[in-house]
């Protein structure tokens, strides 16, 4: 498996996201497996290496594909890429950290931009509502905007977490 992040000093080389990825991916292949094939390890590289594969098969970039593609069709408006607010807002929640027995807050704080397909993705709660309908969709057979075909495969376990968790494709199951 890939390991957990890119190294840093290899995204300095691209000037937007899509280029970083590029770069990510070209790093991360000549990297030794940081763990065997079939053990769980969680990577925010593995993400960006996937929004790579989508920026380059779209034609465009991973959050425009992801837009246009799956909010869109999904009526969310609202959605945005990392931080949802600047520091000092309070219209926003604020992430934080537990560490050291305590919780520290991270104001404007998230992955960079090129981390997007590791989660940078913020909206309102309807809009994430409709997000979960439609992964439930999925599971279904009955979505709105994959075929049936990709039913069950977003809940089917690629390796064991532990003896009661597995993981695949982005969700403990």
């Amino acid at each position: 498996g890939f390991q957990r992040d890119p190294n840093q000093a290899v995204l300095a080389g691209g000037t937007t996201p899509p280029a970083q990825r590029a770069l990510a991916v070209s790093w991360a292949v000549q990297q030794p497996p940081a763990v065997a094939r079939g053990t769980y390890l969680y990577s925010n590289l593995a993400f960006m290496i996937a929004g790579a594969i989508l920026d380059r098969a779209f034609g465009t970039s991973y959050e425009a594909a992801i837009a246009a593609n799956i909010y869109a069709p999904l009526g969310v408006t609202d959605a945005g890429w990392g931080p949802q607010a600047a520091a000092g807002s309070i219209t926003q929640p604020v992430a934080h950290l537990w560490s050291n027995g305590t919780w520290q807050v991270r104001e404007a704080h998230d992955n960079s931009p090129a981390g997007a397909p590791a989660g940078t993705a913020h909206m309102s709660l309807t809009s994430w509502g409709r997000l979960i309908r439609e992964v439930l969709r999925v599971e279904a057979g009955t979505s709105t905007i994959a075929p049936a075909s990709v039913a069950r495969q977003t809940t089917t376990a690629a390796v064991t977490v532990n003896a009661t968790t597995s993981y695949g494709l982005g969700w403990y199951i």
